[in-house]
């Protein structure tokens, strides 16, 4: 893993990331179960609706896109 590129724009990193660890993340996301206090924490709606609703789905189209260009 490695950062390929840093453009500060708003702060944009492209990363280098093997399809094995997009699985992991894939994986981990999967699993995951975020709980926050919504009163305390108001800011944790609008990420965790970003990891469900754009991050995760791209992850999982990603890979499953790659795995049969790869035989995996």
């Amino acid at each position: 893993m490695r950062v390929v590129n840093i453009e500060y724009r708003d702060v944009y990193i492209t990363l280098d990331l093997s399809l094995k660890q997009l699985k992991y993340l894939r994986d981990l996301f999967n699993h995951a179960d975020i709980q926050y206090d919504g009163e305390d924490e108001p800011e944790m709606k609008e990420a965790v609706d970003f990891l469900n609703n754009q991050f995760h789905p791209f992850l999982v189209q990603v890979v499953k896109d790659n795995e049969s260009n790869l035989g995996e």
